[in-house]
């Protein structure tokens, strides 16, 4: 019996081009898509996820109770005293504590601690009156230490109330800001704002005359008054009604 013969084929050889268009496909990256930012419409927050706290202005003539109504507010209560002396009128109550405020620098390091968190549920100033003298010595310190360069319009700065206009508007930029940031802490705290009362009369300065505000309002100038106003959610006007007769 013949044997029978199998005829082996080779492989086909693999051209160099064939292998060129291998090794290229092989160092192809995947792309992988972009991270997105989120969108406006996932930072949309429910209902039950906003803050109940309260920013309340209360103004009114001393001895008409603003004191005694920001101690009313939830406890634990940090009354930040401003020149007032108010440890008088609160006494000893259980859940405030009274820190000193007495210089601008003082104001902004307690913002940003509280800022940080604390224990407290609301925060006092009492009163923002005096607060904005404060800010009106910080404007002065910061003035003596720019120096002095002739201007065209130096004839226009005029001086009222021994403030240039320049540093007026200096002065409302401060409040405004400190305003912002006390707003900006509500989710944190309740914040209460006392101030003393201010009668606006016909005739006074262009600045007061110029401005729609109420006869009777807060012991600020106009531009901070309208800034507080309007920041803070309730407005409260304190006074002793005369007993019938």
């Amino acid at each position: 019996m013949g044997t029978k013969t199998v005829k082996r084929v080779a492989p086909k050889s693999v051209t160099r081009k064939q292998l060129k268009t291998v090794r290229s496909v092989s160092k192809v990256k995947t792309k992988t898509a972009p991270k997105l930012e989120p969108t406006l419409l996932s930072q949309a927050m429910s209902l039950s996820e906003t803050t109940d706290n309260l920013t309340c202005v209360i103004y009114g003539p001393s001895g008409t109770g603003k004191t005694h109504i920001g101690s009313t507010f939830p406890k634990p209560i940090l009354f930040l005293d401003v020149n007032e002396d108010g440890e008088k009128t609160l006494g000893k109550q259980p859940g405030i504590k009274i820190l000193k405020i007495n210089t601008w620098a003082d104001v902004e390091k307690v913002f940003w601690e509280l800022h940080a968190g604390s224990a407290y549920k609301t925060i006092v100033v009492d009163q923002f009156s005096n607060l904005l003298d404060l800010a009106k010595t910080e404007v002065r310190r910061k003035s003596k230490k720019v120096k002095k360069v002739k201007r065209d319009d130096d004839k226009d700065d005029i001086i009222k109330d021994g403030f240039s206009q320049r540093q007026w508007g200096l002065l409302g930029d401060q409040m405004k800001d400190h305003i912002a940031n006390l707003k900006s802490i509500r989710d944190q705290y309740h914040i209460v704002a006392l101030a003393h009362e201010r009668i606006f009369t016909a005739g006074g300065d262009e600045e007061e005359e110029t401005i729609i505000a109420p006869v009777i309002g807060p012991n600020l100038t106009p531009v901070v008054e309208k800034a507080l106003l309007a920041a803070f959610d309730i407005v409260i006007n304190t006074h002793i009604r005369d007993k019938w007769k």
